[in-house]
């Protein structure tokens, strides 16, 4: 968002992929898919997990922000292998793993915040980074 509204390359690529992610027929799909009809705003950021890399449980406080729901939307290499990490994990309340998504080119979680989630680890030897557009959904 910072680099949208501070227009470091305005028509950029990412520019238009916000604005594409904010336009009425994206945000009525996530509102269909997600029951929230009250979803108004996708904020977005690129992020890379490179070779040595991880997300360690973040905590999405960012409820009087309005986030309701985290999306991530994977564009990672079509041939990322299992043993290339950067799973999007999820946890229960005793920290055991519940559930686990392989990075996939094109594919797009969603959930609602707070989740207990992290990014596992991407090891030395991968041969590209876990790449993806991430960001959250508000309802102001």
């Amino acid at each position: 968002m910072d680099a949208y509204l501070g227009k470091w390359d305005p028509g950029g690529a990412f520019d238009a992929l916000l604005e594409h992610l904010n336009a009425e027929p994206f945000l009525d799909l996530i509102r269909a898919v997600t029951g929230m009809p009250q979803l108004i705003e996708a904020e977005a950021q690129a992020t890379l997990f490179a070779p040595n890399q991880f997300l360690p449980l973040p905590v999405d406080v960012h409820a009087a922000e309005g986030w309701r729901i985290a999306d991530v939307l994977s564009m990672c290499a079509g041939d990322w292998r299992p043993g290339l990490g950067g799973y999007l994990q999820f946890f229960d309340e005793d920290g055991d793993v519940v559930a686990g998504y392989r990075p996939r080119f094109n594919a797009l979680s969603l959930f609602a915040v707070p989740a207990p989630h992290a990014v596992s680890y991407v090891p030395p030897f991968a041969p590209v980074g876990r790449y993806s557009i991430t960001g959250w959904l508000r309802d102001r």
